[in-house]
């Protein structure tokens, strides 16, 4: 009878460890199905009932290691829609928590606080029975989920091999993910031979009119896709006017199916003047160069867009109004060899207000053209990111949104890329005459159904034809490379 007894024990027990998981699945990943919902319950029950031969203090440490982890990853889904592998959710706990200080909506869920609440049932349950419950063998529950994951990981193909990939999360869990992560990490640790290999592997540039120009700014557009430009509102309005003006003065290509990846691999690329090595990032594990390589061991073999500025002339800027320490950008891009260097740390106590991203593109727009003020005599060469239009489309100071009411992440988009434009309308107008700009999106986006980006080229000084054609990213990149290469400044 006390056997039984242990077995139904054990049985709820796990059953509401699971639950947790399941809960967590279809919360914020939107799990639908029932049968993925059931599934990630058991996956959760059985990692559990696997580590019942832990001590009796470590399983505990445990329980509430998940409850709180659950917890930030909750709050992580308050402003993102993509899944979180472990190791960025180790690297960024403290934007993270950052975030949840500036939401007051964040603690008042009360599916966090199901979460974390369960949490603390779960460790009760054990710490009242755990004797009972440590008398189940491990083996029952170690086996058939050592099987499961040998069985996904290696033969059957129902996760791509993707650790980050949304749906492997959605559909069989974080555990799942993380443990997968894990295991791709330690077989593909090393990436700099890969990377090393890619350099020359660039095509031909597609060829664009050079201007010579003795200000050349290259801007990377957070999630700017194509398909808003010259899209209007069903009362007329365009959402991009300034945009769509550069557009038709300039040269504007169209990068179809753009590879969708982090914002950092997108730079990476840009200013190593290499392939988006999609194969490297989506294949293996969410790999974020910036983070995965150390400068010193990439930057003496190869050079950057900075250096190659600097041959013809140029004094190199960079300019980002987030954090330097985000994806590790800062040490990167001090060896790509920028010599002034700006990120969010540097527009402290200056007077902009914070968003949930470092500070707006209005305000880095300022900050920019009060830094080179007086500098139109001399030749500079400055790349931009910008951040107010990263998901979920959120600004904090946004006094003349386009669409007030808001409520879809679509009418979000639109009202963050609409502020972006005037942004960028500030920066170009208040430019020196003799500018040419470089403009692209980063990468497209899953939110809004947008698999493609621009590629505007636009001279203050001559007017260029506005269709450049379809091309690839990697032909974008060369092109830029190019026209610094030839540039002159004379």
């Amino acid at each position: 009878m006390a056997k039984y007894k242990n077995i139904l024990l054990t049985t709820a027990f796990l059953f509401f460890l699971g639950i947790q998981d399941g809960i967590l699945g279809q919360t914020v990943l939107k799990t639908a199905d029932n049968f993925f919902f059931w599934l990630i319950s058991a996956l959760g029950a059985m990692f559990w009932g696997a580590l019942l031969f832990l001590p009796r203090f470590a399983y505990i440490l445990l329980l509430l290691f998940q409850s709180v982890l659950f917890g930030i990853v909750f709050i992580w889904h308050k402003y993102f829609k993509d899944a979180m592998p472990f190791e960025l959710l180790w690297q960024r706990f403290s934007v993270g928590l950052d975030f949840a200080k500036k939401s007051t909506e964040t603690f008042s869920s009360p599916v966090l606080w199901l979460i974390l609440g369960m949490g603390l049932v779960n460790i009760a349950v054990y710490l009242l029975s755990s004797r009972r419950i440590r008398k189940i063998y491990a083996v029952y529950f170690l086996i058939p989920l050592s099987l499961f994951y040998f069985f996904v990981f290696n033969i059957a193909g129902i996760l791509r091999p993707i650790a980050f990939d949304e749906d492997a999360c959605k559909y069989l869990g974080y555990k799942t993910c993380w443990l997968h992560e894990l295991a791709c990490k330690i077989k593909y640790e090393n990436k700099t031979e890969d990377i090393i290999k890619q350099l020359n592997k660039l095509p031909p540039a597609v060829p664009a009119a050079p201007t010579a120009s003795r200000h050349v700014y290259v801007i990377q557009v957070e999630t700017l896709v194509y398909d808003v430009l010259n899209k209007r509102l069903p009362d007329g309005r365009e959402i991009t006017p300034y945009l769509n003006r550069l557009s038709q003065n300039g040269k504007i290509y169209h990068i179809k199916e753009f590879k969708h990846t982090a914002s950092a691999n997108t730079d990476f690329a840009v200013n190593l003047g290499m392939p988006i090595p999609e194969g490297f990032i989506n294949h293996n594990i969410y790999n974020v160069f910036y983070e995965q390589i150390a400068p010193e061991d990439i930057y003496p073999y190869t050079e950057t867009l900075a250096q190659k500025a600097q041959k013809k002339g140029f004094s190199t800027f960079f300019y980002h109004n987030y954090l330097g320490t985000f994806f590790n950008r800062r040490p990167h891009v001090t060896g790509q060899g920028y010599e002034n260097i700006f990120f969010s740390e540097e527009m402290d106590n200056l007077g902009y207000q914070e968003e949930l991203w470092g500070y707006s593109d209005k305000d880095l727009t300022d900050f920019i053209l009060k830094k080179q003020k007086g500098q139109s005599d001399k030749a500079l060469f400055t790349y931009i990111i910008t951040v107010s239009s990263h998901a979920d489309f959120i600004l904090l100071h946004n006094p003349e949104p386009l669409l007030p009411n808001a409520k879809e992440p679509v009418e979000n988009y639109y009202n963050a890329i609409n502020f972006v434009d005037k942004a960028l309308k500030k920066l170009i107008t208040e430019s020196p005459e003799d500018s040419l700009f470089f403009i692209f999106g980063d990468h497209d986006s899953e939110q809004i159904s947008a698999n493609s980006v621009p590629f505007i080229i636009y001279s203050k000084q001559k007017r260029l034809s506005a269709q450049g054609g379809k091309i690839t990213t990697d032909q974008m990149i060369a092109l830029i490379h190019a026209q610094v290469e030839n540039a002159d400044i004379k």
